[in-house]
């Protein structure tokens, strides 16, 4: 079992953005997830990767977000289309970018990278967010919590994804995508087996490719889930977790 996170610095990209969880934030919390004894690939921002030490439990490897499929597409898509045209869902606009989203939705294809480098060893890869550690009450929580998972991993039933949500699913639910962030999927973590999390990745493309080119918006990653899960993705298994240690008690 290997789990991956990733981490891009927006405040580089986006310069005129004022962001609350800055570098040196992301920093402290980062360094915390990569310290954990417990097998890791984790792709960081090319321009901070020395800010963090590796350790033989960890992988870093670096990334550009140019580097990005998703971002790719992005940004192709958006040079053919005026600016303003694609709207983005941002309950706090000063937070919730384009590129944010973008970051956010990327969070299969690190995934997808990340068993291209070690296919031929491990067969279940969880996500897990570079600055979870903020939702624990205290480091001793995050520690056992996150090394308790390889125990866990019996709870997964082959060929499926294990995923936490704060909303208990609703297949009715008929409120617009864009008018909120739906909590069906918590989005700090996933864990499953490779093949499933290949083919949620190429799900997960395929909807932005809808999003962005017929319905010219942008949205939450676990709005995206929600829509790949309505629409019948077979493999998801949701159990309830709220963003807290709950989020990991598969």
């Amino acid at each position: 079992m290997i789990l991956v996170s990733g981490y891009i610095n927006i405040e580089s990209i986006e310069h005129n953005t004022k962001r609350v969880q800055t570098f040196p934030i992301y920093k402290e919390r980062g360094q915390k997830l990569i310290n954990l004894p417990i097998k890791k690939i984790i792709f960081i921002d090319v321009d901070y990767i020395d800010e963090f030490m590796e350790n033989e439990y960890t992988q870093l490897i670096p990334i550009k977000l140019q580097d990005m499929e998703i971002y790719q597409y992005y940004t192709r898509i958006c040079s053919g289309i005026r600016d303003g045209e694609i709207s983005i869902l941002s309950p706090n606009p000063e937070k919730d970018t384009a590129v944010f989203h973008i970051i956010q939705i990327a969070k299969t294809e690190f995934i997808k990278k990340a068993i291209e480098l070690n296919s031929e060893t491990d067969n279940i890869y969880g996500w897990i967010d570079f600055g979870i550690s903020k939702i624990f009450q205290n480091d001793n929580e995050f520690t056992n919590t996150i090394c308790n998972i390889p125990n866990l991993l019996d709870k997964i039933k082959l060929n499926t994804i294990k995923i936490p949500g704060c909303w208990p699913l609703n297949p009715y639910d008929s409120y617009g995508d864009f008018m909120r962030v739906k909590w069906y999927f918590c989005g700090g973590f996933f864990i499953g087996y490779k093949d499933k999390l290949l083919e949620f990745e190429k799900q997960v493309k395929q909807e932005l490719r809808c999003i962005l080119e017929e319905e010219k918006k942008l949205i939450f990653e676990v709005n995206i889930w929600f829509r790949i899960w309505k629409k019948g993705f077979q493999g998801l298994e949701w159990y309830y977790g709220d963003h807290n240690a709950s989020m990991f008690n598969l």
